[in-house]
């Protein structure tokens, strides 16, 4: 048996029938788990992987975006007791199109890639994720993968019981010795687990492998240890005396043979070998997948940690995505195409997804695939565009394929106001201190007196997301009709719950809301009350009725420059 490291806990165990990967995670974006410049081997060591085994759902485990490199006909084996958790890993599996999904339960054993594959119980995670470890025996070494787990002394027992354990595979020091916050083993349980089952060798798995690769502790204070448990903890002088320290590296591995496991067993350097473009084609993919999948679902309904790109960080990453491809292959267009429309509907976080779902759903109820919509949506994104220059081109892209569709623009035009209105909340100014409903009337009226007077300047003060009118009104119509009621919406919310305001206008105010709309900030409200026939005292209630409702509430006013950057175009 060879066994390669690939990085952090995953491993490739190999025979002459086979290759079998253990918890295959890469980052593609670099973090302790997979430092830069390491993809490249990893997506070397894991080509033509025979069969798959996850220990747990924990995301540097469980990875949708490298799993997808693999035949989806390979087997795939996962703890049957995740069958009962909040997000199991079968359901996510499936909907990624593998179909030999096994789920192994304690003590039951698989074969794969010439091994036998035995699940071992675990400790769930402190979040209570169900975990395993595993035997992997090729018919003269037993070997135990622990991944993540705790410390299990009377598992440990029992194992040793049953026969030699050769080599042993366990987390180290990823645990901070408080009862709330272990998830690995401390150094002292380590040791112990290994006086237990006495193994020919141990390697240890866990964060001190990030951090001797040259991550600090500045970039991970909460685990607090180094490459120091090697040297001056002293840590092989307190193993058992016929047990070695193997510190196997990223990209080394051993031979399990007929010689005794030690301080002479050969450690080789898989190097990085012939570069035929498909590692960096897969990493390419991989990034593209790393930033359209939703792999933090699960830490962030046990942990509530929300992980997520900026958008100028998510626009780079596409960009240099796309660039990437395209200068790796030419029919790059087509491969990524199959990339996305292969991807499960509901983990998709694409912002065409997340800003318009409704609008998204009528069109691919419609016949539209989901992954045209997306790569579509993707190609509108410009290298230097802000988030709410994009949001417009997206809707205004959006609006033209459901014009035809009075209800279908409709709610479109809704989800873009509720969108803006969204991110104009936190910009909002707080009050004056010793503001009342009566001196904000007061102010009110004296900012209302100001703009009539100061015409030019009023338009682009206007907050954008005033709308959608729900009557027709198309630039074919030459002028707004003054009798035909104009109604504004406002998307609130009310406990947390989604709610919508609506103010109705009619005769003049009605008619004055169509003007501005149709005015666009190019006309001063003398030219539009000229124009209507209309007095400047209407157009001044109009304006406070407008000041009343909710997306012209006094903060709002304050934000004029927002207001021109994001005036939408509703008769796109």
């Amino acid at each position: 048996m060879q066994i390669t490291r690939v990085q952090h806990t995953c491993f490739v165990f190999e025979t002459a029938a086979g290759r079998l990967a253990v918890d295959p995670a890469l980052d593609y974006f670099g973090n302790l788990w997979s430092p830069r410049g390491k993809n490249r081997l990893a997506s070397r060591l894991l080509s033509d992987v025979d069969a798959v085994v996850i220990t747990h759902s924990h995301c540097d485990h469980f990875h949708p975006p490298t799993l997808l490199h693999f035949d989806r006909k390979i087997p795939v084996v996962i703890p049957a007791k995740d069958r009962d958790s909040a997000f199991p890993m079968a359901d996510e599996l499936a909907a990624l199109g593998f179909t030999q999904v096994i789920e192994l339960a304690d003590g039951e054993s698989v074969p794969l890639a010439g091994l036998r594959v035995t699940a071992v119980a675990a400790p769930d995670s402190i979040e209570g994720i169900a975990q395993q470890s595993l035997l992997i025996d090729d018919g003269v070494s037993r070997v135990l993968h622990g991944a993540d787990t705790l410390e299990d002394f009377d598992t440990f027992e029992r194992l040793r019981a049953r026969g030699p354990i050769r080599l042993a595979l366990l987390p180290l020091n990823c645990s901070l010795n408080y009862a709330n916050l272990r998830n690995q083993m401390s150094p002292g349980t380590w040791l112990e687990a290994a006086g237990v089952l006495r193994p020919q060798a141990m390697v240890p798995l866990g964060i001190n492998e990030g951090q001797r690769r040259g991550v600090s502790a500045v970039d991970a204070p909460w685990f607090p240890h180094s490459e120091a448990l090697y040297r001056d903890r002293g840590l092989a002088a307190g193993l058992p005396a016929d047990t070695h320290l193997l510190a196997l590296e990223d990209g080394q591995r051993i031979v399990l043979d007929d010689a005794p496991l030690g301080p002479h067993t050969a450690i080789t350097d898989c190097g990085e070998g012939p570069d035929t473009g498909a590692a960096e084609i897969e990493t390419a993919l991989g990034r593209l997948w790393s930033l359209l999948l939703d792999v933090h679902v699960r830490d962030r309904h046990y942990f509530g940690l929300v992980r997520a790109l900026g958008h100028d960080a998510w626009r780079d990453a596409w960009n240099e995505c796309r660039a990437r491809l395209a200068e790796l292959m030419p029919d790059w267009d087509a491969i990524v195409f199959d990339a996305v429309d292969g991807l499960p509907d509901d983990r998709v976080t694409a912002p065409l997804l997340r800003w318009f779902p409704t609008t998204t759903r009528y069109l691919t109820a419609g016949g539209v695939g989901q992954g045209r919509l997306v790569l579509d949506s993707l190609w509108l994104l410009g290298d230097t565009m802000t988030e709410t220059e994009y949001a417009q081109a997206l809707y205004t892209w959006l609006a033209a394929q459901v014009r035809s569709d009075a209800t279908a623009l409709w709610r479109c035009r809704l989800e873009f106001s509720g969108l803006l209105q969204k991110w104009h909340r936190p910009r909002r100014a707080a009050l004056p201190h010793g503001f009342g409903p009566a001196s904000t009337l007061e102010w009110t009226g004296r900012q209302i007196a100001a703009d009539v007077r100061a015409a030019r300047h009023v338009h682009p003060r206007f907050h954008p997301a005033f709308g959608p009118f729900d009557t027709p009104d198309t630039a074919d119509t030459p002028d707004p009709a003054a009798d035909a009621p104009l109604a504004l919406h406002c998307l609130t919310y009310d406990g947390g719950r989604p709610r919508s305001e609506v103010l109705v206008l009619k005769g003049t105010d009605a008619l004055l809301g169509r003007a501005v709309d149709r005015a666009g900030g190019s006309l001063t409200i003398a030219e539009l009350c000229e124009r209507y026939g209309v007095d400047r005292a209407d157009y001044a209630g109009f304006y406070a009725r407008l000041m009343g409702f909710a997306p012209y509430c006094v903060e709002h006013h304050w934000c004029p420059s927002q207001a021109m950057a994001w005036r939408p175009d509703y008769r796109a």
